[in-house]
């Protein structure tokens, strides 16, 4: 059961999780009120916990604080709709922060919402049958490419969390996300997928010295790699039922990314380029397909400035190097992913990627807290 484990403490983590994932997905108006509603009344009602003694984890909190209220002036005479955009970041950061302590809590919670996803699209997968490209019509409104690109970034979230609390590497939860990215036809949250899935498997190979599930992972690749014909029917599936077979060229995003460049000169460099007059506002609905340019469409360069430092922040982990690359792994996987689709920056998905940061980034003081991090 994907409840159990669940603990009632966890409920108020695990709900605003929820609602995150699902007004994404859905896109719902009612649901995006609800969302904001609930994160709202999370962060006042845990805003005692927040202080200015914790090193990194405040230093990152308040210079992204910074960085985003700066750009809000010019993002406003740009769009009015930056002040909700400003609210989804606000919200979605404090709200990590404020979850930092609870860190076992955190990963029970971001599990919950995993498996839940996992399991209804199976189990609507095989009642509608796998014939066509079922996830484009899951739900009303939103492609097959916002339900798997949903999917990274909570397979990506698990993973860490799961690796913090348990230092345990789970596998099949990375091959279910990836049988759902092929059955969904894309092409970047398929790379993506089997990626996570690859880090995981070399991670459990070598972290854990097992001789014997090597040599039988060898032997079962040896008679994948000997099968010819199995082989030739994989890559016929594979070129068939996803965007591979056409190649890793996307003239599409190709041409929104030159028409927005060529729009950009020193001051709409800092401040954002506007879409009037290009592809994205004409031929695809204001959506650039890129987590980046919107981020520096709504925030301009400050808020990618801040982006990057989110990795500098990963890559000074205070952990083993082994421990690094895992999270860094998995990091810029989802990253990669955001580069070819508005996951994030800002979404309502921001508190998963933001969440992990914050709480590898917590240390607790004299023991105090410990309780909560413990499963």
């Amino acid at each position: 059961m994907i409840f159990l484990g669940l603990r009632k403490e966890n409920i108020s983590i695990a709900l605003v999780l929820l609602l995150s994932a699902a007004s994404f997905a859905i896109r719902s108006e009612m649901l995006i009120a609800l969302w904001g509603g609930g994160i709202v009344l999370y962060v006042m009602f845990n805003f005692h916990k927040l202080t200015m003694s914790e090193g990194r984890a405040d230093v990152f909190l308040w210079m992204m604080l910074t960085l985003v209220t700066f750009s809000l002036p010019y993002a406003l005479l740009n769009s009015i709709s930056s002040a909700f955009h400003y609210f989804v970041f606000v919200m979605t950061l404090l709200a990590s922060y404020l979850m930092r302590e609870s860190l076992c809590c955190l990963y029970q919670s971001v599990r919950f919402v995993l498996y839940s996803f996992q399991l209804g699209i199976v189990l609507f997968v095989f009642y509608h049958g796998f014939e066509g490209f079922p996830l484009d019509n899951m739900i009303p409104g939103s492609s097959s490419n916002v339900i798997t690109s949903l999917l990274i970034v909570l397979q990506a979230a698990f993973s860490i969390l799961n690796y913090s609390v348990n230092r345990r590497f789970d596998i099949f939860p990375a091959l279910i996300t990836m049988l759902i990215c092929i059955i969904g036809y894309g092409r970047g949250s398929l790379i993506a997928s089997f990626l996570i899935v690859f880090v995981n498997v070399a991670c459990f190979v070598f972290s854990s010295k097992r001789i014997f599930f090597v040599t039988i992972l060898a032997f079962v690749l040896g008679v994948l790699a000997a099968g010819e014909r199995l082989n030739e029917r994989v890559m016929v599936l594979v070129n068939s039922k996803t965007k591979i077979g056409s190649g890793l060229h996307d003239s599409s995003r190709l041409e929104m990314h030159k028409d927005y460049f060529a729009k950009m000169d020193v001051i709409t460099a800092f401040v954002g380029v506007n879409y009037d007059g290009t592809s994205i506002e004409n031929k695809y609905n204001g959506n650039p397909h890129s987590s980046y340019i919107r981020a520096h469409h709504i925030f301009g360069v400050l808020f990618i400035f801040g982006i990057l430092v989110s990795l500098v922040v990963l890559a000074g982990l205070n952990a083993t190097l082994p421990v690094r690359l895992y999270v860094l792994s998995l990091s810029a996987i989802v990253l990669f992913r955001a580069a070819t689709e508005p996951v994030l920056f800002p979404t309502a998905l921001d508190i998963f990627y933001y969440g992990f940061i914050f709480a590898l980034l917590y240390k607790p003081k004299g023991g105090e807290g410990k309780e909560a991090r413990v499963c």
